[in-house]
């Protein structure tokens, strides 16, 4: 499955928070799907959080 990690911010930038978005399986009309989740900590947390998300 595919995945990313992006800083997240909005007006002003909050240091470590991060998003995480990646694949679901597609709903019944075969549209894509993203699950997105808001990680706090460092970047290594966010990648760790990933591998475990993606692994489900």
């Amino acid at each position: 499955m595919n995945g990313s990690i992006r800083q997240r911010s909005n007006r002003q930038r909050s240091k470590g928070a991060w998003q995480l978005r990646y694949d679901a399986p597609p709903d019944g009309t075969g549209k894509r799907r993203y699950i997105s989740e808001t990680v706090k900590g460092n970047k290594k947390d966010a990648e760790i959080m990933k591998e475990v998300d993606i692994d489900k």
